[in-house]
């Protein structure tokens, strides 16, 4: 009998034609501001890698974008209990975390014009309250108080694909969260990272993967596959040979002319009232962090046999320069791509990972010039681990300028060393956990 059972058709995922057109039409004024925002929660979806069915219920909005440079990477992020794992979560209080990339496969941040209608169509994001990230529209044209379902999301989107005349058999709601989450691995990103991106887990660290600063690692890789998309040098859709090329050849059509209220929608019957309420969010709590960075090392590979105590915290503490070939074994659990720099202990990304979150090589060298020419370093170059550093602290790492610092470089320099702090906590654990030969181990005795 399951030999004649009709084969279980997977749902197709978007092409990158598709999503920059979903991109276009958010930023067309010509179209219907209804239309508009429900093009910008589709795009969260896409680019928070969720399901129809994780936007039911959200809250703790928070809108990470850089008003001063608008081509600086950035997050648009909520938090939902409305999830598959949702009764686990509830259990021990945690809520899932969804972080969508401000800025997609267009030159113009996405995520800021979204910010932009959904304030215009009541749906603002400062002090929204609990509720449906794209509520159920109503006849009148009004917000209806439940979320829409997955059917009518996923008729929403074709509707709006119809309108550049943009085929899309095989789509479904479930498209959105699939298609960034396969563009990464044909990017080549590691599977630990993107089991975090896709809010997957296994086993007894499922709560592990939903901590937000656990995703920090994952979210600079993600960030860095959509630069290579928008600059053109990776192309998701072709052959695996042109896959990585210099430019993108799928041509991107205008929108079609303007229209009222959604006509997306127009023939859907009016929706039904009323969604549940999953509780209330409590934040996590996060222990205080050790002062010296030699407290963060000492001791973190020793073995019975080995160096104890203050000769391993010595020769743990010395930070390698950035052409140091020496490397620490760390499990299938620290993320691969920038996890994989962590691995070497050395961290020479300072400059790539300073232009991801959008310092100016102006800004790059001032760092380099303070000594700080690696991750590495600057994890303790302004404050340890578990801390944020002042806007002094910044202000002096960079030199001081004449001209001052702006309140978007403060923010991305914090950034950065938050980065820098995930990279070299996740060391620290493999360590413990692992040892440098890659077995369990347990630390110096005090």
């Amino acid at each position: 009998m399951d030999l004649q059972r009709k084969a279980r058709q997977p749902k197709v995922d978007l092409t990158l034609a598709q999503v920059r057109f979903l991109e276009a039409f958010l930023q067309d004024d010509t179209q219907s501001l209804i239309d508009r925002c429900a093009s910008g929660a589709i795009l969260f979806a896409l680019f928070s890698r969720s399901m129809a069915s994780d936007l039911r219920v959200c809250e703790d909005w928070r809108v990470d974008l850089s008003l001063e440079d608008p081509s600086a990477d950035g997050f648009i992020e909520c938090t939902t209990r409305s999830h598959k794992a949702a009764r686990q979560v509830a259990v021990q209080a945690v809520s899932v975390p969804l972080v969508a990339a401000g800025r997609g496969v267009c030159n113009v941040c996405w995520a800021m014009v979204w910010c932009r209608v959904a304030d215009l169509v009541g749906l603002g994001f400062k002090d929204r309250q609990k509720g449906p990230v794209l509520p159920a529209p109503r006849a009148d044209g009004a917000w209806s108080a439940r979320s829409v379902t997955s059917g009518e999301l996923c008729s929403w989107l074709k509707g709006i694909l119809a309108k550049g005349g943009l085929d899309c058999p095989g789509i479904g709601s479930h498209s959105l969260k699939h298609t960034s989450l396969a563009w990464c691995s044909k990017f080549g990103m590691g599977k630990y990272s993107r089991t975090l991106l896709g809010h997957h887990s296994s086993g007894k660290n499922s709560v592990k993967a939903y901590a937000r600063d656990v995703l920090a690692p994952a979210l600079l890789e993600y960030c860095r596959m959509l630069g290579q998309i928008r600059k053109g040098l990776f192309v998701p859709d072709s052959s695996r040979s042109g896959r990585f090329m210099n430019s993108l050849s799928e041509p991107l059509g205008p929108p079609n002319p303007a229209i009222g209220r959604s006509e997306v929608m127009s023939d859907i019957a009016p929706f039904e009232e009323g969604w549940a309420d999953l509780g209330e969010h409590r934040h996590d709590q996060f222990s205080e962090p050790l002062a010296l960075e030699q407290k963060w090392y000492a001791g973190a590979g020793s073995q019975p046999g080995s160096v104890q105590g203050s000769q391993a915290a010595q020769s743990d503490v010395a930070l390698p320069e950035e052409d140091s070939e020496s490397s620490s074994s760390l499990s299938s659990e620290v993320p691969e791509g920038i996890g994989a720099t962590v691995r070497r202990r050395a961290v020479p990304a300072i400059s790539i990972a300073s232009k991801l979150v959008g310092l100016v090589t102006a800004e790059t060298d001032a760092l380099k010039t303070a000594g700080i020419n690696s991750l590495a370093r600057l994890a303790f170059a302004l404050c340890p681990p578990g801390q944020t550093p002042s806007d002094t602290q910044v202000e002096q790492v960079l030199g001081n300028p004449a001209s001052g610092v702006s309140a978007g470089t403060k923010a991305a320099v914090k950034r950065l060393v938050f980065e820098a702090h995930t990279l070299i906590v996740a060391e620290l654990q493999q360590k413990v956990k692992h040892g440098d030969e890659g077995v369990a181990s347990t630390l110096a005795h005090a």
